[in-house]
């Protein structure tokens, strides 16, 4: 009679476990999902600013006028910018 409460009792802790699991899973993956939606976000937000800088003329990363040359012969960003800025 012990031993089968025992067995019960180890059964139901190993399922709690794997519900725990589970949920801990779910939770990440919505977290993930939610991360991720995030970052698109932000890269269509950048490449909207960048896009009206591109046609104002200005540099698409720090958003500073473009020199007239620059303009004529195509160029989006100075030769020193390297990063997005706001």
């Amino acid at each position: 009679m012990r031993d089968d409460r025992s067995v019960m009792v180890a059964e139901q802790n190993q399922e709690r476990r794997e519900e725990d699991l589970l949920q801990d899973q779910r939770r990440q993956a919505e977290e993930d999902r939610a991360r991720r939606a995030r970052e698109r976000m932000e890269i269509e937000r950048q490449q909207d600013i960048q896009s009206a800088r591109k046609a104002a003329g200005q540099c698409i990363l720090c958003g500073i006028a473009l020199g007239a040359f620059g303009r004529i012969f195509g160029a989006v960003r100075h030769q020193r910018c390297r990063s997005f800025t706001e």
